[in-house]
């Protein structure tokens, strides 16, 4: 018969939505067993030469690979027990401690880019140590000397991780800096914006112009929209939008309802990015923009350069 789930997870990457099903029946998982108790009594050897029997019966079993990854780390042979384990990983797609395990490996020969692309395998598949395998990839990264990677992953740490808003503040900081010198305005201007969006009360007028700048040097799509969804959000901008049934673009059926379709459409703090794009880029030439008294001018050019820029 087929065996029953083996080292299952809720979060999975494999194609049995996380519960791993053992490929080996009750014979072949003796075998198995028979090959872990070589191992114990140091006969390595024997237990390759059980695992080789079992692989062609059932090459699809993560069971035998470990196995074999063990026995010949116990041989000293380094690379061959990796390639086991790699092989174990892939088949055992719910475990993330493979690769784990294969990331340690790596950074021990001073394969640090491997390291994190390892970590990345463990990281999608989930669990309880995600966060700090988010920190120890970016690590990685820096070690292996690629900025943009480390950029990246850190920005990743930036945008889930729990910190102090300090923290995260400072963080955003030298990453925003860190991308402006790779030439990224783009991902410069996300640093502050993930940073604001967490911690609004960290938001100062300085920096906000400062994230407003980078995405006006940025080639984004959606520069602009992104420069009047952070003053909407945080500086009580708001845009009025004619009715539906007077927007020319507005489809027959966005005017079905006639009362929802009468009524001046208002932008503000809470409307999310999409939502802000796509209305501007059907409305945007007959937008009324309400401004409040305390924003500055500099904002206040940048709020115009914005809208300008659907036109």
């Amino acid at each position: 018969g087929n065996g029953g789930s083996g080292g299952g997870g809720s979060s999975g990457g494999g194609g049995g939505g996380g519960v791993f099903v053992s490929f080996l029946d009750e014979s072949l998982r003796g075998l198995v067993g028979q090959a872990s108790l070589q191992l114990a009594k140091g006969d390595s050897a024997g237990a390759i030469r059980i695992c080789e029997e079992v692989m062609k019966i059932q090459p699809r079993s993560h069971e035998v690979y470990e196995t074999l990854h063990e026995a010949y780390e116990k041989l000293g042979q380094e690379e061959k027990s990796a390639q086991f384990l790699l092989l174990a990983a892939h088949l055992h797609r719910s475990d993330p401690s493979k690769w784990c395990r294969l990331a340690e490996l790596s950074r021990s020969a001073g394969k640090f880019k491997e390291a994190a692309q390892y970590l990345t395998s463990a990281i999608r598949i989930g669990g309880p140590d995600s966060d700090m395998l988010r920190v120890e990839r970016a690590e990685l990264y820096k070690l292996a000397g690629d900025t943009s990677a480390y950029l990246r992953a850190y920005l990743d740490v930036l945008r889930r991780i729990e910190m102090e808003p300090e923290q995260a503040l400072q963080l955003a900081r030298e990453l925003a800096d860190g991308f402006y010198r790779q030439d990224d305005c783009d991902r410069a201007a996300a640093c502050y914006e993930v940073a604001f969006q967490r911690f609004p009360e960290l938001r100062t007028d300085a920096e906000a112009n400062i994230a407003i700048d980078l995405l006006f040097k940025s080639s984004s799509a959606d520069r602009f929209a992104r420069a009047l969804h952070l003053l909407v959000t945080h500086y009580g901008v708001a845009l009025l939008l004619p009715p539906l049934s007077l927007d020319p673009s507005a489809s027959a059926s966005a005017s079905s309802s006639a009362a929802a379709a009468d009524q001046p459409r208002r932008l503000e703090s809470g409307v999310n990015l999409a939502e802000l794009d796509s209305s501007l880029k059907s409305a945007a030439a007959s937008a009324a923009v309400e401004v409040p008294d305390s924003l500055l001018p500099d904002l206040l050019a940048k709020l115009a350069i914005s809208l300008a820029g659907f036109a």
